[in-house]
């Protein structure tokens, strides 16, 4: 069995995942989509590919379904003793990368009727991140009292935000 010590934020939650029950790569994926997916990317080739490393170290096993040749992985008990030890670690610094953030700061180069349309449409976005943390947020409370708590975090964020998008220079002018 290969080490287990180090893995990172998406095999960690992969393991996570696991740890609600046995699912396929793609369960796996469409899972993500719907719970994480507003604040943690995970692309289905990294599902797969954390999916091969948790199996090469023991931390996950794989049966196949029969069904177009697909595996249902589950969590290994190695496995859900790496996963708490990872998640009793700190979490570290956020990484977040915003590019209407980055478009923002350089707006000063277009029309005002540009920059109008380019906050218009990221608005229209964080108004979609809460209908969906609404919409997913039943689900959530079935799962856990924490995945409940997760995504009232992210509707009480995203309507933090869409306040600033209202008190901001461009409301004002």
């Amino acid at each position: 069995m290969a080490d287990d010590s180090d893995i990172n934020a998406t095999a960690a939650s992969v393991l996570g995942f696991l740890g609600i029950g046995p699912m396929t790569g793609w369960d796996l994926n469409d899972f993500a989509q719907i719970s994480v997916g507003n604040f943690w990317s995970m692309t289905r080739s990294q599902i797969y590919r954390e999916l091969r490393t948790l199996e090469e170290k023991g931390l996950v096993e794989g049966e196949d379904t029969g069904f177009r040749d697909q595996r249902r992985f589950s969590l290994t008990d190695t496995g859900r003793a790496r996963l708490r030890e990872w998640l009793r670690e700190p979490p570290g610094p956020e990484i977040n990368r915003n590019p209407f953030l980055v478009k923002l700061f350089f707006s000063g180069e277009l029309p005002p009727r540009e920059v109008a349309r380019l906050v218009a449409s990221a608005r229209q976005l964080h108004e979609e991140h809460v209908a969906r943390y609404e919409e997913v947020l039943p689900m959530a409370e079935e799962l856990s009292p924490f995945a409940a708590a997760t995504a009232r975090y992210g509707i009480a964020v995203e309507k933090a935000i869409l306040a600033w998008f209202d008190e901001e220079p461009w409301r004002r002018a």
